[in-house]
């Protein structure tokens, strides 16, 4: 059988583990649902996958990058851990458990804005790695207080990537 273990996060781990710290808003739609078919002719059922979407107002922990104003897809942090386990259980019968890192957020989904902590990939850094507007002080004077090898030079994640072609 399989069990799903939770890892509860503070916000200033949230904060450490986040490549992207970005102030946005919902668009509409606001969440939207893919049907994945993943083999075609298959016993397997569809896999949905979910994104959330954002035009972005401000980036935190990268204040130079040009992302302001782009809209952009986030996937739950676990999707696509959760399309593996989906074919393997589908296909082999493999029942595995997981450990998954969670923020115990207080914002609510009612909310406009946000402040989200993305990885390099828009995926959600985190299960419920989003907190209301009304913290961005308290996120912002974590960053300033962040360790100095926190703060050493990240790869580029796929937005800068991205800003850099469309320079060219």
């Amino acid at each position: 059988m399989s069990k799903e273990e939770v890892e509860e996060v503070t916000l200033e781990e949230l904060v450490s583990r986040a490549e992207y710290i970005l102030h946005v808003r919902k668009m509409e739609p606001f969440l939207t649902t893919e049907i994945l078919n993943v083999y075609k002719g298959s016993t397997i059922p569809p896999f949905k996958k979910r994104t959330y979407h954002y035009k972005v107002i401000d980036d935190f922990r990268n204040p130079g990058a040009s992302i302001k104003g782009r809209s952009i897809g986030v996937t739950p942090a676990h999707e696509r851990e959760d399309l593996e386990l989906h074919l393997e259980r589908h296909k082999d019968g493999t029942l595995k458990s997981t450990i998954r890192a969670y923020y115990d957020t207080k914002a609510s989904l009612d909310e406009e804005e946000f402040i989200v902590f993305l990885n390099s990939r828009l995926d959600f850094c985190i299960g419920n790695a989003y907190v209301s507007i009304s913290d961005k002080e308290k996120v912002l004077e974590m960053l300033k207080n962040e360790e100095p090898e926190a703060k050493a030079e990240k790869p580029p994640g796929i937005l800068e990537k991205i800003s850099k072609l469309f320079r060219k």
